[in-house]
């Protein structure tokens, strides 16, 4: 609940929540320095259901404080348009530090999507050949 919410507050509420998506899983028993895991998870992009995958590094350990390095990609969505064909795939990186005797972590994060149309050849209208790419960036920084 926001005490004072502003026109841009459930857009913020919204990237927030979006960005909780990629928290990175911890795996269930202790590890080491230099241990690599995978999680998978579904979610839901433009109304279809697709694998994230991330794959995880603890790359440093100094008392209360841990680093995990992690890559994350979304399985590409391929669907047919008139005259063409429409792709969307999506890959990440994603820093998370975590803190002893803090609920959330220090988090930084970069995701690329992007979107493309191919025509079809042969086509007598083919779709308008087409590539868009969105940089997102985002910073968790609990105090």
């Amino acid at each position: 609940m926001v005490a004072h919410p502003i026109p841009t507050t459930p857009l913020v509420i919204g990237q927030v929540a979006q960005s909780m998506d990629t928290f990175v899983a911890l795996p269930t028993a202790p590890i080491g320095l230099g241990a690599i895991w995978t999680s998978t998870y579904p979610t839901t992009l433009l109304g279809q259901e697709v694998t994230v995958t991330v794959r995880s590094k603890l790359v440093s350990r100094k008392g209360p404080i841990a680093v995990i390095s992690s890559d994350t990609a979304i399985a590409p969505i391929v669907q047919p348009v008139n005259g063409g064909t429409a792709r969307l795939e999506a890959k990440g990186t994603i820093t998370t530090v975590l803190t002893a005797g803090r609920l959330v972590p220090t988090r930084a994060a970069e995701l690329r999507l992007i979107a493309s149309v191919e025509p079809t050849a042969g086509v007598a209208n083919p779709a308008r050949r087409e590539r868009h790419e969105l940089h997102m960036r985002t910073r968790v920084q609990p105090k």
